[in-house]
């Protein structure tokens, strides 16, 4: 056996755990198998390891790193009931923030993401609870109940950093971070895998049907199922409307639809279903030909949806 031959493992099979710190995102924190290391994001120039900082779990699947401007905040394999808090200015380990008591430990709760809310506080998902301590004493200002079945990963804040979002099976869980007002809200026809607060009113989602969807919070169907998204097969313009556009989709096998989208918003206005033919002729900017079983209907373009044809 040639001793000077050896196998190596890659650890990460994705990209490793990382986050941006310093002004303007400058720099890149990325755990790796023998430590936490600092890049510059502009030339990729190693700056710093941290070597006493190791990936949690098998392959670091339950590492977690949060930051804001030059302070990051992640655990470590040798002390997982804890958070270290790093100055990447200095390049120290300032303390390490507490965020497991026994009572924690014996509903079985542990880690699941971690995230800044503000440059002295952090907020800490325990599976179906989140907690908010402070950065730089530890102390724990306050805790958000959450519900048992809660799995609390991929969580995002709001620019304002007032709400909280996160997925919940198939809708999303709107978290008022100043009332504590907890609701489930926006029902996909599929799992919801990731969502993105744009702001406090306008939501991004994408999940098991690998549609990614633009929500505005303010309108009132935000409790309406959305229905199975649907193929799209032809886009029409309208005649002297430059406002808006015409697509007809396929829901399924002789299932077809048309919906009419509002281009200021890229939101639909108006849709009618039930079509079984996938014929449609734009007349006009007011008419369009739809061929329903054996006829030919003729709709009008501005009412389209809100009766049968």
């Amino acid at each position: 056996m040639n001793l000077n031959n050896r196998v190596e493992v890659k650890f990460f099979e994705g990209c490793p755990p990382f986050t941006l710190a310093g002004e303007k995102g400058s720099k890149v924190v990325f755990l790796k198998e023998k430590g936490l290391h600092v890049i510059s994001a502009s030339s990729g120039k190693f700056l710093h390891q941290f070597s006493g900082i190791f990936p949690v779990g098998g392959a670091g699947q339950n590492s977690l790193l949060t930051s804001w401007n030059d302070t990051v905040i992640c655990n470590s394999k040798e002390d997982e009931n804890s958070l270290k808090v790093i100055d990447t200015s200095d390049y120290k380990i300032l303390h390490a923030i507490k965020v497991f008591s026994e009572k924690d430990e014996e509903e079985f709760l542990h880690l699941t993401q971690v995230a800044m809310k503000s440059d002295n506080e952090v907020l800490v998902a325990k599976k179906m609870k989140i907690d908010l301590y402070s950065v730089d004493s530890g102390e724990h200002l306050r805790t958000y109940k959450c519900k048992i079945d809660d799995w609390i990963r991929n969580l995002s804040l709001d620019p304002a950093q007032n709400m909280l979002v996160f997925p919940k099976e198939n809708k999303v869980a709107l978290l008022d971070l100043e009332s504590g007002e907890r609701k489930d809200v926006l029902p996909h026809p599929n799992f919801v895998s990731r969502v993105f607060a744009v702001g406090y009113d306008v939501i991004l989602t994408s999940g098991g049907d690998n549609v990614v969807r633009v929500w505005d919070l303010t309108r009132e169907d935000v409790h309406q199922q959305v229905e199975k998204p649907e193929t799209v097969l032809n886009i029409y313009s309208i005649p002297g409307d430059s406002r808006h556009l015409v697509t007809l989709g396929r829901l399924g096998i002789d299932n077809f639809c048309v919906t009419i989208w509002d281009l200021a918003t890229m939101l639909p206005l108006r849709k009618v279903t039930g079509i079984t033919t996938s014929y449609l002729q734009i007349i006009n900017d007011r008419r369009a030909a739809i061929r329903v079983k054996e006829n030919v209907a003729i709709v009008d373009l501005h009412k389209i949806g809100r009766a049968s044809c």
